[in-house]
């Protein structure tokens, strides 16, 4: 049971290139800003380093499947989008995050409609709150 170093793995979110390639330089800002609060929450809600490397491997994999997303949004249909946003969802809740599945439909609409930055911070709010509509 070791000390958990959120230095160290706020350093490992910026190395980690397959969080934020084929992402714009602001894009990839709010993915590491958003990446570096949700390590400091995580940090506080887990016991042990063990713990903490185990919900920050899952909160990675949530990113890394956002940034797929992101990648290939142009050119997914409707459908294809809704089952990225799906499998989104359940990483999210496998992650320890609350959106619902309720979700997909409201999201994929909204999404469809938003520039590239304001979808990403869509897809950020829905993970982090579940909350299935663009933030203001």
């Amino acid at each position: 049971m070791g000390a958990i170093d959120t230095r160290e793995a706020i350093i490992r979110l910026y190395e980690d290139y397959t969080l934020t390639d084929g992402l714009d330089d602001e894009q990839a800002q709010i993915v590491h800003n958003w990446g570096e609060a949700q390590i400091q929450i995580k940090a506080g809600q887990v016991e042990d380093s063990a713990a903490f490397e185990q919900a920050f491997g899952a909160m990675r994999r949530v990113l890394k499947m956002l940034n797929r997303f992101m990648n290939r949004r142009a050119d997914l249909d409707d459908e294809q989008q809704r089952t990225y946003i799906r499998r989104l969802i359940e990483n999210a809740q496998n992650a320890g995050y609350p959106p619902e599945f309720t979700a997909v439909a409201p999201v994929t609409e909204a999404v469809a409609v938003l520039d590239d930055t304001a979808a990403l911070r869509a897809l950020l709010a829905l993970v982090e709150t579940g909350a299935s509509h663009a933030p203001g």
